[in-house]
């Protein structure tokens, strides 16, 4: 109950013989001194906490509580609270992930084909846990995985082939049997980890050995060394191509003499187009660097201005220079060609590098011969 700021003063009839002998009646005077009525709030700290977010993370801010312990206070007993920022106490929490190595690193396995080989594949591999509670990937696990053949070292994955014979190959020409430069090889990859790895079953490969098993081929072999548009008498291209070829076998009764051949190719030789101010001569051939001895089914040369240049007809891969052409017109003439790419089939059997590529010259209008170098790899 709160105070009125009137003093009430109590008295007593204490005379036997007054008709209101032990009779009280009581006085009410206004006496702010003696009974003050009101006083301003006496606010003390209650408590304080650590505001929290609807996620239940640390905003950075401080609630503290104040109680007002004033008896004769309008708010005496209320509770009121201040927000201030305090992020020595109350630290920010955040959501970004905290990755913390567990466990020893391993080394990553794989499985070898065909084989079944189970063994290291280079890489090495650390779990990490997010420590953070407020991380939305919190308690998750990941792998971070580095190629590091130090600590995981691969399997020797080189065919390690086990010859079992070796015969020269022959061929049936113009009903003469022949060599044609190249050897029939049984053998055995006895490396489980090897991709041509057949579970000790022979496999029979033909690869180029001209040293131990000379050609013997008498028929000619006729290559591409020059081409050139057809033209009519007005100097303007028939839509024909003409294409010179040269013997390119020693024992062929017509070796290095040359023959030329029409075709029809309004591609390069656009009816009615002028004729290319000049011819370049491509020159190439391959290097074996793999231990199988396939032969080359056909390839493309694409250079950067749009001609390829095609060949194909069991290529050795270890053979020597062939040719073939490609017309420059005028408006090419002082362009700066590179080859763009190399395509060979069977591209399933050959990895290959081209030396130098890409090769880039300057035609001039010159025409002329460009050489280039075709390495193959496993």
């Amino acid at each position: 109950m709160a105070r009125t700021g009137y003093l009430i003063t109590i008295y007593q009839d204490i005379n036997p013989s007054s008709p209101t002998y032990n009779q009280t009646r009581e006085e009410r005077v206004l006496d702010e001194t003696k009974c003050q009525s009101s006083a301003p709030a006496n606010w003390i700290e209650d408590s304080r906490y650590c505001e929290l977010d609807d996620n239940g993370m640390q905003t950075g801010y401080e609630i503290v509580i104040y109680r007002d312990v004033e008896p004769l206070s309008s708010t005496y007993n209320q509770t009121k609270q201040e927000r201030n920022l305090n992020e020595e106490d109350c630290e920010r929490d955040n959501a970004e992930p905290e990755w913390v190595n567990i466990g020893e690193p391993f080394c990553r396995q794989k499985v070898y084909l065909p084989g079944g080989k189970m063994n290291n594949d280079g890489y090495w591999v650390q779990q990490q846990q997010d420590m953070n509670e407020y991380s939305p990937t919190a308690d998750q696990i990941r792998d971070i995985e580095t190629y590091d053949v130090v600590h995981c070292p691969i399997p020797d994955t080189t065919p390690n082939y086990q010859i079992i014979s070796e015969t020269c190959h022959t061929i049936n020409d113009n009903g003469e049997i022949v060599f044609d430069g190249t050897k029939d090889v049984i053998r055995i990859d006895t490396n489980e980890y090897s991709s041509t790895y057949n579970f000790n079953i022979p496999e029979t490969v033909n690869v180029i050995d001209e040293e131990n098993c000379p050609k013997t081929k008498k028929s000619a072999e006729w290559v591409d060394v020059e081409s050139y548009c057809e033209t009519d008498s007005s100097g303007k291209n028939t839509g024909n191509k003409i294409i010179v070829q040269k013997d390119v076998n020693p024992n062929s009764s017509t070796y290095n003499e040359t023959q030329t051949i029409t075709v029809k190719d309004t591609e390069a030789c656009p009816i009615g187009g002028d004729t290319p101010v000049s011819t370049v001569t491509m020159r190439w051939k391959f290097i074996n660097n793999r231990t199988k001895g396939d032969f080359i089914q056909s390839f493309t040369v694409t250079l950067s201005n749009g001609s390829q240049i095609k060949s194909g007809g069991g290529l050795p891969t270890n053979g020597g220079w062939r040719s073939g052409t490609i017309q420059i017109p005028e408006s090419d003439k002082t362009t700066q060609l590179t080859i763009s790419s190399i395509d060979i089939l069977p591209s399933s059997t050959f990895n290959y590098t081209a030396n130098p590529l890409p090769y880039i010259w300057n035609t001039n209008g010159a025409g002329g011969t460009k050489e280039f170098t075709i390495i193959l790899t496993d």
